[in-house]
């Protein structure tokens, strides 16, 4: 029973992960939230890190392979699976939401610096250089950007989603275990 529940939680949590990320690039080229993360993040803190980490992985690759796959499709499935996994760990011994908020922030940076430096190494770019763009293009366009701060908006809406999902989440697991 326990192993179909957890099947069942990875497979509707990366389902809603593809499909709103999927809507949300064709309604705007702009990207404000990260989705796979959130859906990767809130499935780890209902369930456990290892169905965080299998959201993160497939909601990236399926939904990249939907959209428009790219040599970002070889990295982002597994940053986004580790990631969301290392999260979960961390959260476990987090008490409030603005603990919570604050560590979903950092794991989105994380990400996205991260992603961004691996796509530029496999570019030929060196590690520090890749390192320095990285960092630079969250806050100013870089190599075909065209938003300026798009890095920190993406954190910031990334990791209240996520923690107002968290809190209505809870909301309805503790109705749920409410015996009349």
């Amino acid at each position: 029973m326990a192993r179909s529940i957890h099947i069942a939680s990875i497979a509707i949590f990366s389902g809603l992960g593809v499909a709103f990320r999927v809507l949300k690039t064709y309604l705007t080229p702009a990207q404000f939230i990260n989705i796979p993360l959130v859906f990767s993040f809130v499935s780890g803190y209902f369930f456990n890190a290892l169905t965080a980490l299998f959201v993160g992985l497939l909601t990236y690759l399926i939904s990249d392979i939907l959209i428009f796959p790219g040599p970002w499709t070889l990295i982002n499935p597994f940053l986004a699976g580790i990631v969301s996994y290392l999260w979960t760990l961390a959260c476990r011994k987090l008490n409030s939401l603005t603990e919570i908020f604050i560590v979903t922030f950092l794991s989105v940076l994380l990400f996205d610096i991260t992603s961004s430096m691996a796509f530029y190494l496999m570019f030929g770019f060196n590690l520090f250089n890749a390192a320095i763009i990285s960092v630079i293009g969250l806050f100013l366009p870089v190599f075909g950007g065209w938003m300026i701060g798009v890095g920190p908006i993406t954190e910031f809406s990334t990791a209240l989603l996520t923690c107002l999902l968290i809190k209505k989440g809870s909301v309805v697991k503790c109705i749920g275990k409410t015996s009349y």
